[in-house]
């Protein structure tokens, strides 16, 4: 699991970086295409909610609220 402390953006960048995966492999089970992945990751466009949705379920990325101290 990754923790992060970052924009969720930059969490899923380093998920879908580190999953090991080839990116066409990560595309192709995101059924978006690779180029889109490819620009997100090299910071030059953002994501649709959808295609965001999609890479996060593909790569395992879950958003929690972080543990509030008391």
């Amino acid at each position: 699991m990754i923790v992060l402390r970052k924009a969720p953006s930059e969490t899923l960048r380093a998920a879908i970086v580190l999953d090991g995966r080839s990116l066409r492999r990560i595309a192709a089970k995101a059924e978006l295409p690779a180029s889109t992945i490819s620009r997100f990751i090299n910071r030059r466009r953002g994501l649709s909610h959808r295609a965001f949705d999609r890479l996060a379920g593909v790569v395992g990325f879950e958003l929690r609220p972080a543990a509030r101290s008391t």
